[in-house]
């Protein structure tokens, strides 16, 4: 098989991620990025490939946001992080990523950036943001 394109890539993280630990512990769905409900307020994961080099090695990398909703601890209606969710979110996508070399995949993944989680301000929520660079061997 030649070069893959960028929704086949794509695609493939999402088939990774719909079994994984990840997907298992939130509330919501996998998403390609840009489909997730505009007004969901369920803990979702999607997918994005932010930049791909088609050669006898393609590279690029891939973003996964896991949404998580904020809260409000005080009832005083000042939302902010869920920092215990988020927390135990970012660890395990962490320990989803450190189990990599034994997925049997054709991909070889590590981290772009340290595990993080970002503000979406504008929806009131949070995302756990897991860059993550791929290598992926084709033949031509």
């Amino acid at each position: 098989m030649g070069a893959k394109t960028a929704k086949e890539i794509q695609g493939d993280f999402l088939a990774m991620l719909q079994v994984s630990p990840l997907a298992e512990a939130i509330s919501g769905s996998v998403y390609r990025a840009g489909l997730r409900p505009r007004d969901s307020r369920n803990e979702d994961i999607t997918v994005a490939l932010v930049s791909g080099l088609a050669d006898q090695i393609q590279r690029g990398v891939v973003a996964i946001c896991v949404y998580v909703p904020d809260s409000d601890p005080y009832n005083n209606g000042v939302l902010v992080e869920d920092m215990k969710r988020t927390a135990d979110l970012e660890r395990i996508a962490q320990d989803w990523v450190d189990t990599f070399p034994e997925r049997g995949t054709d991909y070889v993944l590590q981290l772009q950036d340290t595990i993080t989680t970002v503000a979406e301000e504008s929806i009131h929520q949070h995302f756990v943001s897991i860059m993550l660079h791929y290598r992926l061997f084709t033949e031509y």
